[in-house]
């Protein structure tokens, strides 16, 4: 069953939280048996941790590290690389970060320069993220007992570490940053 289902009000947010774990395991192993929704497996692929899709895709049990693919199994792909070698832009820092990356690409020749020695502008992040507007919880704060952090902690901790969150789901900016890699 789909982990969309009855999954209506924020209240239901910490159940689907609880949930989610189990569901990935489920969807992971019906990928590497090749019985999997395609909707599904969309929706696996959305809800992977970050750090993981950047280090290369999971592989399943018993299949080649370079043979990409499925989920299961500590083994990752070929095809990715370390996230330390990604430049990251913080949706909640990006005009900060954004600016890192153009002096980094400046400095390095990523970006090209002009007659006078200044290097041309990346192009501005357009923040739109309406969901918290369309449908705002009655508490943010509210919604993250300690199980449903457990949860997300074991779940997301991969990213919370790669990318410099708090694991605090009240501190929803970056504590660290780290500089962008060309």
């Amino acid at each position: 069953h789909s982990i969309g289902n009855h999954l209506n009000t924020w209240t239901d947010f910490p159940r689907w939280v609880a949930n989610l774990g189990a569901w990935m395991e489920s969807i992971a192993q019906q990928r590497c048996k090749g019985e999997v929704d395609d909707r599904e497996a969309d929706m696996w692929r959305h809800l992977l941790p970050q750090a993981v899709i950047l280090e290369g895709w999971p592989t399943c049990p018993g299949q080649a590290a370079d043979g990409g693919g499925g989920s299961g199994g500590g083994q990752r792909a070929s095809s990715g690389g370390r996230v330390e070698e990604y430049a990251i832009v913080h949706l909640e820092t990006a005009e900060r970060d954004i600016e890192a990356l153009e002096r980094r690409l400046c400095a390095t020749g990523g970006l090209e320069a002009d007659a006078s020695g200044r290097c041309a502008k990346l192009p501005k992040l357009s923040l739109r993220n309406t969901v918290m507007a369309r449908a705002p919880p009655a508490n943010w704060t509210s919604l993250w007992d300690a199980e449903t952090r457990s949860h997300a902690d074991k779940l997301y901790g991969v990213d919370f570490d790669a990318f410099g969150y708090s694991r605090d789901p009240g501190d929803v900016k970056p504590i660290r940053t780290r500089p962008s890699v060309g």
